[in-house]
C-alpha cells in the first residue's frame, strides 16, 4: 500500500486535534476525513505543532516575492517551522476558517467570494513554496460542513435530526445560543440527541459521513478541497 506523509496544521482541538505536553495526538475529525478520502492509501501524520510556535514565526518579505497574507501566510510560517526541524513530508494539509466576523450575514454572492479569496491565499502560498498543499477552508466554519449530511447523525448516534438546507450560509450571532452561528446550531441538534460538541463527537459524525453528500449541500467551500484532495490523494 502507497504511503503518504502529511504534516497537518489547523485552529483548534476539533478540526486536527491536540497534542498534551508529553506529545500524545488526539487527532481531530479533519485527519479522518483525509483518511476517508482513499482508503487505498496510507496517510502517516506528523503531529501538528501548536499555534504558538507558528505564530511566533518571523516572515521577511524578500524582493520581488509575493506578500503572503491571512492564510497564506500561517502556511508560509508553517512551511519555515517544518524546514527548522527537518520535517519529511509529501503533503502538507491546512485547515482554516473563511468568517470570523460574528453576528453578521452577508449574501451568497459575498460569501462566495469570500470563500474563493480564502481558499485563493492558501493556493498561493503552496504554490509560491513549490509544495503540494492541500486547502481545508469551510464556509464559515468546520460546523457548517458538520451540518451536511442528517444520515451521519442517523449511524452515529441511531437518531435522525432535522439539518438547514444550506449549512454554509448559516450565520448569526456567536454570544445567543437560539441562533443559526454554525457552532450554537450544531451544539443545539446535538443537546437534542443527548450528545455534546466535542472532538470525539465531530470525529464519530465524520466517520459516518457521505463525501458526496458533503459536496451536494457544501457547494461553495466543499469542492474546491475535494478536488484537490482526491488529486493529490491518489
Amino acid at each position: 500500500m502507497l504511503i503518504k506523509k502529511v504534516l497537518i496544521y489547523g485552529e483548534g482541538p476539533t478540526d486536527v486535534g491536540t497534542v498534551d505536553p508529553y506529545g500524545n495526538w488526539s487527532q481531530g475529525c479533519i485527519v479522518r476525513l483525509l483518511q476517508k478520502i482513499n482508503p487505498q492509501i496510507s496517510l502517516e501524520f506528523i503531529k501538528p505543532p501548536h499555534k504558538k510556535e507558528i505564530t511566533q514565526i518571523n516572515t521577511l518579505k524578500k524582493k520581488g516575492q509575493p506578500r503572503l497574507e491571512g492564510h497564506a501566510k500561517i502556511i508560509q510560517k508553517l512551511f519555515i517551522y517544518a524546514g527548522m526541524h527537518e520535517m519529511k513530508y509529501d503533503i502538507i494539509a491546512y485547515y482554516g476558517d473563511t468568517d470570523r466576523e460574528t453576528g453578521t450575514r452577508n449574501s451568497e454572492v459575498q460569501a462566495r467570494s469570500a470563500s474563493r479569496d480564502a481558499y485563493n491565499e492558501a493556493v498561493s502560498a503552496f504554490s509560491f513554496l513549490r509544495i503540494n498543499g492541500i486547502p481545508i477552508i469551510p464556509l464559515r466554519m468546520l460546523e457548517s460542513w458538520l451540518l451536511s449530511d442528517p444520515e451521519a447523525f442517523l449511524k452515529a448516534f441511531n437518531r435522525r435530526v432535522t439539518l438547514p438546507g444550506r449549512p454554509e450560509l448559516l450565520w448569526g450571532d456567536r454570544h445567543n445560543p437560539n441562533s443559526d452561528f454554525p457552532k450554537n446550531k450544531l451544539q443545539k441538534i446535538l443537546e437534542s440527541i443527548g450528545q455534546s460538541a466535542s472532538r470525539e463527537t465531530f470525529c464519530e459524525i465524520v466517520e459516518n459521513i457521505n463525501i458526496d453528500t458533503m459536496e451536494k449541500n457544501c457547494p461553495i467551500s466543499f469542492p474546491p478541497f475535494i478536488e484537490k484532495a482526491q488529486e493529490l490523494l491518489r
